[in-house]
């Protein structure tokens, strides 16, 4: 039987041994197993072991010296493999103290010379584990035949390289086009040239086929290293961060790779930081509980993987203590936890409870990481933590996940203190009773009955269900202003007990995101030159809605591209439709920046859109970012084609709007009297006429506090949003409606709420 060992070999250097030797058993643990001791190596192999019902490990003489490493023969035998309910046994031969050691905590025995340890594996798995106080000594114990969590997914990802390769010896490069049409959320197999490093085959992300693998390049070691072990053998691991379909979010991703005849195969499995995050607690623990304050020193030297930065708070004041990152402030932390919940909500839960995942803005923000998410524990009057940076819709899927586990913690009680979370926007949804039954942002709504038509965006309940199952759901729509600026929201919603719908959303401005992009984009060039456009253009793997693109200030040719990679060195035909690229050059030379508006195509909703795109000089390059916005010009001219007619004709101007009768609820002249709200004109439905905005739209008692308070004088207008049963189909549909006062009566025309959904 096959199983991956993972083998930690150590350097101690002189002035290095006496801290750790002092520092004490976890503080080793946290350096020698894993951590960042230096000159410590870890390398990967598959290694075939035999089960047997019991074992017995020597540790022989001179394993105090880190020569023993060198061919694993600090315990013997290094690997070990038992059948469930068997037994290891360890013995001390050496004439120093040794510990016989899990990082998990499963075992943990100090062995003076000559004494013995046994200990029975219950479960399945395989044990890694270590001598605390010489940490080049480790061995392994696989228990069982299906060797544990830990085997399973790079055992998968070994299969896929390995039957990806036979199928390229079978059917040579067409193999390639099989795999980019799998489009899977699973381990999947992708494929690079080796000589250009160039994807030519990827499975969950066609979309990259042809872009430079900049992963690799970000990988755990350098690209020429891992180029080298791909030369001497036959397969090598690295690990990366990459986006993860199943969860839509960047995560660790540890990758088996292969070169075979000029092509790197390979295939990996993905690591949620929140995996990092209670692993590097729990090691903190462990240190505290062996040394005490004294290890609140040597936090640097805790294991987090990728992503995640562990921390230490007073756990009264909540103010750093210790932290990974020495730079911060002692209240930064604090700050920023409260500036989206209240001190006394994290005290009351950590003391109820004892631990608590937690988001909230960065105290370091940085482009992609504008928020924590972090998970804490109580101990001893200190906040043991670990979090990781997360963009804004992460951050959403974060709250979304913070509300569920309150819920499952204090049951309906949670929808109060939902609600009193006034700084977050977040809402509970009963499914069956069609009831809010929490919202922060809108507290007198709780109680109340909401169409689920408000929540689904005019989808039934099957689509709902059926979206659900994806894990959650994400919807960006445009929101009404009334001064003109355009305003987004985007939401992320998950079902829990096939009752509840937990959203939470966030309300932004597309316009101050497509300058942060455009800003961020100049930060990843300043930082590495022309090959930030290969960064750059990798995000089309998976496209936002405000994405950033650069163009070559001289020629105009498009040098990188988030959502688009095939428009590489073509000019923008869209800009030049409407633009001249002159002008815009003359402009952007004495400007910090410009905007320009056109139609685009949309890669979210396949759409050609109106787009507005800020452009910024820097280097020689155009770096821009923009966004798609609502249509409301062809509103616009047909309540002005209405008021040309009722200007010319007067109320017969009515009949001729009743007689178009277009069938259509959108893009149809509506006209309403002023003083009672009564429709006395519709070019979709006149059999409409003589109705109240009440009878006809869900929200009529919105509208028309949004009417009356908005339209005081001729040529007043006001955007607003509207829910309305079409008279075709008896369904709610979602719409905006531009409303303006004109002699005593409203002419108005809807458009259709539109709503991103990924």
């Amino acid at each position: 039987m096959s199983h991956l060992v993972v083998t930690t070999v150590c350097t101690i250097y002189s002035d290095y041994l006496e801290a750790t030797l002092a520092g004490g058993m976890d503080l080793v643990l946290g350096a020698g197993l894993g951590g960042q001791m230096p000159g410590c190596e870890v390398t990967t192999e598959y290694v075939e072991v035999t089960t047997a019902q019991s074992v017995v490990v020597d540790i022989p003489g001179g394993s105090l010296f880190p020569a023993c490493a060198e061919d694993n023969s600090c315990f013997d035998p290094h690997t070990v493999a038992v059948d469930v309910g068997a037994q290891v046994m360890w013995t001390n031969s050496d004439t120093v103290l040794h510990t016989v050691t899990d990082p998990a905590g499963t075992f943990d025995r100090w062995l003076l010379p000559g004494e013995e340890f046994a200990f029975t594996f219950d479960a399945p798995g395989t044990y890694m584990y270590g001598c605390v106080v010489h940490p080049w000594a480790g061995g392994t114990v696989v228990v069982g035949e299906d060797a544990a969590p830990y085997d399973s997914e790079p055992d998968t990802a070994v299969s896929v390289v390995e039957d990806f390769v036979t199928m390229y010896d079978s059917e040579g490069t067409a193999a390639f086009e099989t795999v980019n049409g799998m489009e899977t959320e699973d381990i999947y197999p992708f494929a690079i040239d080796a000589g250009t490093l160039a994807v030519v085959a990827e499975g969950a992300f066609p979309r990259v086929v042809g872009l430079p693998a900049i992963f690799l390049h970000d990988a755990d070691r350098p690209l020429d290293e891992i180029l080298a072990e791909l030369e001497e053998h036959e397969g090598v691991w690295a690990e990366y961060v990459f986006y993860n379909p199943e969860t839509s979010s960047n995560e660790a991703k540890t990758s088996y790779l292969s070169l075979h005849d000029g092509y790197i195969f390979g295939s990996g499995y993905y690591t949620s930081p929140d995996v990092g995050a209670t692993d590097a607690v729990d090691v903190m623990l462990r240190m505290y509980s062996t040394l005490g304050d004294r290890a609140l020193a040597n936090i640097g030297s805790v294991p987090t993987g990728a992503f995640n930065v562990p921390f230490v708070l007073d756990a009264d004041t909540l103010e750093v203590v210790a932290h990974a990152n020495p730079d911060l402030s002692g209240g930064d932390v604090r700050d920023a936890i409260a500036s989206t919940q209240s001190l006394e909500f994290v005290h009351g839960m950590l003391e109820r409870h004892g631990s608590l995942w937690l988001s909230y803005p960065s105290a370091d923000p940085a482009p992609g990481a504008e928020y924590v998410r972090a998970y804490l524990l109580l101990r001893d009057g200190y906040v043991f933590a670990s979090g990781y940076g997360v963009d804004a819709d992460t951050r959403l899927q974060s709250l979304a996940d913070e509300s569920v586990r309150l819920y499952e913690r204090e049951g309906d009680e949670a929808f109060d203190i939902i609600t009193s979370m006034g700084m977050t926007s977040q809402m509970v949804y009963d499914l069956q009773e069609y009831t809010v039954m929490a919202s922060s942002r809108l507290p007198q709504h709780v109680g109340t009955a909401v169409p689920l038509s408000n929540l689904a965006f005019d989808r039934s309940l099957e689509e709902v269900l059926q979206m659900y199952e994806q894990g959650g759901a994400r919807f960006d729509k445009f929101l009404s202003s009334a001064d003109g600026v355009e305003l987004r929201q985007t939401s992320w919603s998950v079902l829990h007990d096939d009752r509840y719908i937990f959203r939470t959303a966030n309300t932004y401005s597309p316009e101050a995101v497509a300058v942060a992009e455009v800003d961020a984009a100049i930060s990843l060039y300043k930082a590495h030159g022309e090959a930030a456009f290969d960064r750059i253009t990798w995000q089309a793997a998976n496209p936002e809605l405000i994405y950033p693109f650069v163009f070559d200030a001289d020629t105009w040719r498009t040098v990188a591209h988030a959502a688009f990679p095939d428009r590489l060195n073509l000019l923008p035909a869209a800009i030049i439709a409407d633009h001249n690229l002159d002008e815009i050059s003359e402009a952007l030379a004495e400007n910090e920046g410009v905007w320009v508006s056109y139609k685009f195509y949309n890669p979210v909703t396949d759409l050609m859109e109106h787009k507005r795109t800020w452009l910024a000089l820097h280097d020689g390059y155009i770096f821009a970012a923009g966004y798609y916005y609502g249509n409301f010009d062809d509103a616009e001219g047909i309540i002005a084609g209405a008021i040309a007619g009722y200007d010319a004709n007067g109320e017969a101007a009515f009949e001729a709007i009743n007689s178009e009768m277009s069938g259509s609820l959108h893009f149809s002249p509506l006209v309403l009297d002023y003083n009672t709200l009564d429709v006395v004109a519709h070019g979709g439905y006149p059999g409409l006429v003589g109705q109240n905005i009440n009878d006809i739209a869900i929200n009529g008692n919105e509208l028309e506090a949004s009417i009356r308070t908005s339209l005081m004088r001729d040529g007043d207008t006001v955007l607003a949003a509207s829910t309305t049963l079409d008279p075709q189909s008896g369904l709610p549909t979602r719409q905006y409606v531009i409303f303006q006062l004109h002699d005593g009566y409203i002419f108005a025309a809807a458009q259709p709420v539109v709503y991103y959904t990924q």
